[in-house]
């Protein structure tokens, strides 16, 4: 009979009969058999097809193991990076009070310090930007500017003899989710300003502020622990 010029095999099952060379048709066609098929016994084909497939198979496998080898190392230098971050951190003790240029309440951006008002913070809600050079006052080592010289003066009346104010932001200005799981390096954004109780609150960015305020008493009392501890063993210093 005609040896067939494709090779098709319905799922790899192959009905052999013992009086015909008749072999049941797949719904896979071998294309590339990659030699002549005349003078062939079919199962010559099936054979050749099969050992292929077990040829590809293998070097899939390998090629999957490269790349699992590959993410593998660097999920392990990853993990090694932020242990030696995370050393790095333990070691050098942070400032007590968050500040930049010796300036709280404050952050930088290209380089510039862009201060802003505690006191329009806690009192009003409202994230208000600074003069230091009209309106400034000292406490705790670091200045502090003021939107206005109202406002200047609300701070410096609200200080007690220990020199404690309500105006001062928990924790230093730490970002006080990062307080909360121990991390004394994280520092807290004023924009990110709330007022939590007598406490204003500082986190990163406004994400990390929802996910601190979604368990706000576990974090505060979290926070407050890790911050207190961490002025006791010195890893936070004026």
């Amino acid at each position: 009979m005609a040896i067939w010029r494709k090779l098709q095999i319905e799922h790899p099952k192959i009905i052999a009969h013992s009086n015909s060379d008749t072999i049941a048709k797949t719904s896979i066609t071998v294309y590339n058999l990659n030699m002549p098929m005349q003078g062939k016994h079919p199962m010559f084909y099936i054979t050749h097809l099969f050992f292929n497939s077990i040829f590809l198979i293998r070097t899939r496998i390998k090629t999957m193991k490269i790349r699992v080898t590959s993410l593998a190392l660097l999920a392990l230098l990853s993990t090694a990076s932020n242990f030696a971050l995370a050393a790095e951190a333990e070691v050098q003790p942070q400032p007590i009070m968050i500040n930049n240029n010796g300036i709280a309440f404050s952050r930088m951006e290209e380089g510039q310090v862009i201060a802003y008002d505690p006191v329009a913070a806690f009192d009003s809600h409202t994230v208000m930007l600074a003069d230091c050079g009209a309106h400034k006052a000292e406490l705790q080592g670091v200045s502090w500017c003021f939107a206005s010289a109202e406002n200047a003066q609300t701070f410096m009346a609200a200080t007690t003899e220990s020199g404690q104010n309500k105006y001062v932001p928990f924790g230093g200005g730490h970002c006080s989710l990062g307080l909360a799981f121990n991390n004394l390096v994280a520092r807290g954004d004023p924009r990110t300003a709330v007022r939590v109780g007598d406490s204003l609150v500082l986190n990163g960015n406004f994400d990390v502020r929802a996910r601190f305020l979604s368990a706000t008493e576990t974090n505060m009392s979290n926070a407050l622990k890790n911050f207190e501890t961490g002025i006791a063993e010195g890893k936070l210093i004026d």
